[in-house]
């Protein structure tokens, strides 16, 4: 028997991720309300939000809340760089690095548990988030001032990240719960890509608090630094696996996903094979068989979110002078724009799939 009737995932959309929204309130007004809901990276601050105010009409306030664009400014705070390579020539050296098996094995090689920390907090674009465990805890306060219209089923949520080996240069795949879990000791089926840099075992650990775990899971290796976690040690996001999709189907009798788009080959899939040794697109056509095998899985139809939303999420910039990256989130009323177009276009993409499947 598995222990969820129905898990919704919410793995990536970064600055995009109202989306994620629109659509938990599309499949939850239509169907049975997810009963948990798996996150990473920019996902994960969706699922934060929900477990802040599962109904629609609160969660849509929070999300366009000025207490909301004030509190995710951390997240795009560019710093002065510590080094002579701009982010284009770093990019470009992943990419020659990543090229040939035996010169990305020398690379490995060369790694140790300090140099690579080194690296990750040297090369990191933005200012690292400061009070991890308590980043998010204006909103939560917002959240709590508000009045609840009625009661809502709160879906159990999931947080998937990575954190760096005591003192090794392997990864292990990491997902946070709020509430106690007695899952089957998971495995993680993109260590069998590289087992010299990831555990084969993914590690549940229980937290009360999931702040940390979210700020963890949107730190993306060379955009923000390691997070730290105590009793845990450094972390970074999911992106070491997006979609574990093979576990999840073991915990839920429907799995509701969506169709993504393959990485883009010259900077994020370089990056996941430089740090972690995942070959991402691989493993995203290992994903795209899986999903066509299970009539279980529902995949929605948001591979196209990134054109269709486009001037509808933060703009980024690359400041020559500075030699920093730059982003642009607007002020309270553009961000609640964008949030706005970002759901609508979820529940609308939502609705589609749900009028012609079920």
């Amino acid at each position: 028997m598995r222990k969820y009737s129905s898990i919704q995932c919410f793995t990536g959309g970064g600055t995009r991720f109202g989306y994620y929204l629109g659509s938990y309130a599309a499949w939850s007004a239509h169907q049975p309300a997810p009963s948990a809901i798996f996150a990473t990276c920019g996902g994960s601050i969706a699922a934060w939000l929900i477990s802040q105010a599962p109904d629609s009409k609160k969660l849509y306030e929070i999300a366009t809340s000025p207490i909301l664009h004030q509190t995710l400014c951390q997240l795009a705070q560019p710093r002065q760089p510590k080094h002579m390579f701009t982010p284009i020539l770093q990019a470009a050296l992943r990419y020659w690095q990543t090229r040939s098996e035996a010169r990305l094995q020398r690379v490995h090689e060369r790694d140790t548990f300090h140099s690579l920390l080194h690296e990750l907090k040297k090369y990191a674009l933005f200012q690292p988030i400061k009070q991890p465990n308590s980043w998010l805890q204006p909103v939560a306060d917002f959240a709590a001032s508000l009045p609840n219209p009625q009661l809502h089923h709160t879906p159990d949520i999931l947080i998937g990240a990575s954190r760096l080996l005591p003192q090794s240069t392997r990864w292990q795949y990491i997902v946070f719960s709020s509430k106690k879990q007695h899952f089957r000791q998971p495995e993680n089926i993109a260590a069998y890509h590289a087992p010299h840099r990831q555990d084969r075992q993914i590690q549940p650990i229980f937290t009360p608090n999931l702040q940390a775990a979210v700020a963890a899971s949107v730190a993306d290796m060379y955009y923000q630094e390691p997070v730290f976690i105590d009793n845990i040690g450094f972390c970074m996001g999911g992106v070491m696996d997006l979609l574990p999709l093979e576990w999840l189907a073991t915990l839920a009798d429907n799995v509701i996903t969506e169709q993504k788009s393959f990485y883009n080959k010259y900077l994020s899939e370089p990056a996941i094979l430089r740090i972690f040794g995942t070959p991402a697109n691989l493993r995203h056509t290992e994903i795209q068989q899986f999903m066509q095998q299970h009539a279980r899985i529902h995949p929605l139809p948001f591979s196209d979110n990134q054109l269709a939303l486009k001037g509808k999420y933060v703009s980024k910039s690359y400041d020559w002078f500075s030699g920093s990256l730059k982003v642009n989130i607007g002020n309270p009323d553009t961000f609640a724009e964008q949030i706005d177009a970002q759901w609508q276009y979820g529940y609308n993409n939502t609705l589609i799939y749900l009028n012609e499947n079920l």
